[in-house]
């Protein structure tokens, strides 16, 4: 190396690698040539001397399934046969089910209160309910119901005979739908005391029972004694109702400032409109103060139903009048 070169390489000189260390190295493929083909990717994959791998002729693509003809057939017998089956199967339990208005397959007697337990009821003024020949629309009874029979017990006791009871039929002919409407009355004594009501079918004996508390609609008390000023007419409702008011101008004069009697044309009447549940009072002011005007005797005030649920005029045959 001569002196300029060693000043570009900073003064020194470097020594050049002998032949020595340079290895000689055959870049030729080390793979020494064979005349076998190369393993392709499934000869790889399945090769049979892989242990437990199985002969790749083993797999085969899934077979489709066809839904042929035969197998239709099979299905439409299968479910016509549990048709079948259940068809008869509901007829036998039909067939031997029990129904509490059907003593004989073919006599019915029903009603729209009474059954054969008995349930309870409140009603206005009166007792009533209908008695029928018939189940449902489907059953009726073919045989005729000849009479139907109604008693009433308060504790026990048969009061049938202190009753008035009315029937709309008492025969209740077979084939065709028939109602009967009956009313049972009860003495004033039993207002507010539950009854039993019984009725019995003939020919063939069937109990319809319920239990019934009558309370009046309606009622009113006149209150008056000897050596009092004026007497009170007191009267309630239990339903909407309207009611007139008749009194004896000669025996007493009705209050000029109860809105009632404002209403009145001829000083001797007035009407008197109550909702259900409420009432009022008027107070009449007496001719001779001596006279006791609430006896019966006197006749010194009536009262009459004029209109409301059921209207028709009614007078009152107690106090309260039922």
């Amino acid at each position: 190396m001569d002196l300029n070169e060693m000043l570009k390489n900073g003064g020194t000189q470097e020594e050049e690698p002998s032949d020595a260390a340079y290895t000689e190295y055959d870049f030729s493929d080390e793979t020494p040539e064979t005349d076998e083909p190369e393993p392709s990717v499934d000869d790889l994959f399945f090769d049979a001397e892989f242990e437990g791998q199985p002969d790749r002729e083993q797999y085969r693509k899934p077979r489709k399934t066809r839904i042929g003809k035969k197998h239709i057939i099979i299905a439409a017998v299968c479910l016509a046969a549990v048709l079948i089956l259940g068809g008869i199967l509901f007829a036998v339990v039909r067939n031997t089910r029990s129904d509490e208005y059907d003593n004989t397959g073919s006599f019915y007697f029903s009603s729209d209160l009474l059954t054969t337990d008995g349930g309870e009821f409140t009603v206005y003024n009166e007792i009533a309910f209908l008695v029928r020949n018939f189940a449902d629309k489907l059953r009726i009874s073919e045989e005729t119901i000849e009479s139907v029979t109604v008693t009433v017990f308060c504790d026990g006791k048969d009061i049938t005979s202190e009753c008035v009871i009315e029937k709309e039929r008492d025969t209740l002919e077979a084939g065709d739908i028939v109602t009967s409407l009956v009313t049972v009355r009860l003495p004033d004594d039993y207002n507010g005391v539950p009854v039993e009501i019984e009725t019995v079918s003939r020919p063939t004996e069937i109990r319809l029972r319920g239990t019934f508390t009558v309370v009046p609609s309606w009622g009113y008390s006149f209150s008056d004694k000897e050596g009092s000023v004026s007497g009170k007419l007191v009267i309630w409702a239990n339903e909407e109702i309207t009611l007139t008011v008749t009194w004896d101008p000669e025996l007493m004069t009705a209050d000029p400032t109860n809105a009632y009697v404002k209403s009145g044309a001829d000083g001797s009447s007035c009407d008197v409109t109550l909702a259900a549940g409420t009432g009022c009072e008027i107070y009449f002011f007496k001719e001779n103060i001596n006279a006791d005007y609430s006896l019966p005797d006197f006749e010194a005030i009536t009262v009459r139903k004029t209109g409301g649920p059921g209207g028709g005029n009614s007078a009152p045959t107690g106090n309260p009048e039922n």
